[in-house]
C-alpha cells in the first residue's frame, strides 16, 4: 500500500514540471513577439537600402541605391527637386531636394540643396525639373519634300534628268564642261548637322557643313575639260543663272544653247524664331561665270533663278541629250526639330 502511494505522487510531480516548462517557453515567445525590433534585428538577411543621392545636374536618384547601412539613413537629395530614389519599403528612402526621404521606419532623410525650378536655358541641365534635360533647345534637322525649282533654258530638246542629295546634305557647287557652249553639268552635296559649343550659357547652336561629293553628271560623259564653280567655304548654293543664245550664225542648224553659267552662295543659319524653328539662308554672294566659247553678250538672254530664303537646293534637274538644254534646282525646307 505504501509502495503503490508513493509511486503515484512521483508520476505527479513529474508531470507538474513539464507543464511549468511549456508555460515558461509560451511566455518567453510572446514576450519576443511583442518586442519593438532593434538595428540588430535589421542586420538579419539581406538589409534593405535607401535611394542613392540625386546627381549635382538632375537630381534624380534610384530607388536601389544604398544608404547608410548603420542607421538605415537613405541617401541625400540632389540639387534639384526630384532628389534621391525611394528606398525599398518604408527604410531608407533616398532623400528629396525639398522635403527628404525616410532614415527608418517614421524619420526623415537628408534633404538636398533645393534649388528652384525655372525655364529651360539649354544648359545640359534639367531647369524646369521635368525630368528632360534641355527640352526646347535645338536637336536636329529635318529635311521636307523635295520638289523641283525652276529649270532654265528655252530648249525643247533632249530627255529629263533629275539628282538628288541625301536628306542631311545641301547643294555647295558645281562642275561643268564648256565646248562652245555648255556641254556636261553636275553639282555638289555637302553633309550639314547641328553644331553645338557649350563654352558659353545658354549654348549656342549653329549648322556645320562636312563632307562632300558630286552627284551624276548630266550627260554622263564629256570630252571636253571640267571646270568647278564652288562656294566660299561655309556657304550654300541658292540660285543659278545661265546665259542662252543662238548658235547661228556661227554654226547651223539653228540651236538654242546655254553659253554661260553663275550661281549665288549664302550663309546658312538657324532660325529659331520661326514656327516652326527651321533653316534660313542670308548673306547672298556671287561665283562665276563660267563661259563657252560661243558667247557673246551683245547676243545672250540671261537666266536666273533664286530660292526663298526658307528654300535649300538639294539636288538639280532639268534636260539633255548631246549637251545640256536645261537646268535648274531641287528644292526643299529644313525644320530644327527641339528636344
Amino acid at each position: 500500500m505504501i509502495l503503490g502511494f508513493n509511486s503515484r505522487r512521483r508520476v505527479r510531480s513529474r508531470g507538474a514540471r513539464h507543464a511549468a516548462a511549456w508555460i515558461a517557453i509560451a511566455a518567453a515567445a510572446v514576450a519576443a513577439s511583442c518586442a519593438p525590433p532593434s538595428l540588430e534585428d535589421y542586420a538579419i538577411g539581406p538589409r534593405p537600402n535607401g535611394g542613392a543621392s540625386g546627381s549635382d545636374e538632375t537630381g534624380a536618384g534610384t530607388g536601389s541605391g544604398a544608404g547608410n547601412t548603420s542607421s538605415l539613413a537613405g541617401g541625400s537629395g540632389g540639387a534639384h527637386a526630384s532628389g534621391g530614389g525611394a528606398g525599398k519599403g518604408n527604410i531608407g528612402g533616398g532623400g528629396s531636394a525639398s522635403t527628404g526621404g525616410a532614415t527608418s521606419l517614421d524619420s526623415a532623410g537628408m534633404s538636398g540643396s533645393g534649388d528652384s525650378c525655372m525655364p529651360e536655358i539649354c544648359n545640359g541641365l534639367d531647369d524646369d525639373c521635368d525630368h528632360i534635360v534641355d527640352n526646347g533647345c535645338p536637336a536636329s534637322f529635318e529635311r521636307g519634300a523635295a520638289t523641283p525649282g525652276t529649270a532654265l533654258g528655252d530648249s525643247t530638246g533632249g530627255s529629263a534628268y533629275s539628282e538628288i542629295c541625301g536628306n542631311d546634305e545641301v547643294l555647295v557647287g558645281m562642275q561643268v564642261a564648256f565646248s562652245n557652249w555648255l556641254d556636261q553639268i553636275t553639282f555638289k552635296c555637302q553633309a550639314f548637322s547641328l553644331g553645338v559649343s557649350t563654352k558659353s550659357i545658354p549654348y549656342q547652336y549653329s549648322v556645320e557643313l562636312g563632307a562632300t561629293h558630286l552627284l551624276a553628271a548630266h550627260p554622263a560623259t564629256t570630252s571636253d575639260t571640267l571646270q568647278t564653280l564652288n562656294c566660299p567655304a561655309g556657304k550654300i548654293l541658292v540660285g543659278l543663272a545661265v546665259g542662252e543664245q543662238h548658235t547661228t550664225p556661227q554654226f547651223t542648224p539653228d540651236y538654242l544653247v546655254l553659253t554661260t553659267v553663275s550661281g549665288t552662295c549664302a550663309d546658312l543659319m538657324l532660325d529659331l524664331t520661326a514656327n516652326p524653328p527651321k533653316l534660313r539662308w542670308s548673306n547672298p554672294t556671287s561665283i562665276g561665270p563660267l563661259s563657252g566659247s560661243l558667247f557673246d553678250s551683245t547676243l545672250v538672254t540671261s537666266l536666273s533663278t533664286t530660292l526663298t530664303n526658307d528654300q535649300i537646293a538639294v539636288g538639280f534637274q532639268g534636260d539633255g541629250g548631246l549637251w545640256v538644254d536645261r537646268v535648274g534646282p531641287i528644292e526643299s525646307s529644313v525644320q530644327v526639330l527641339l528636344q
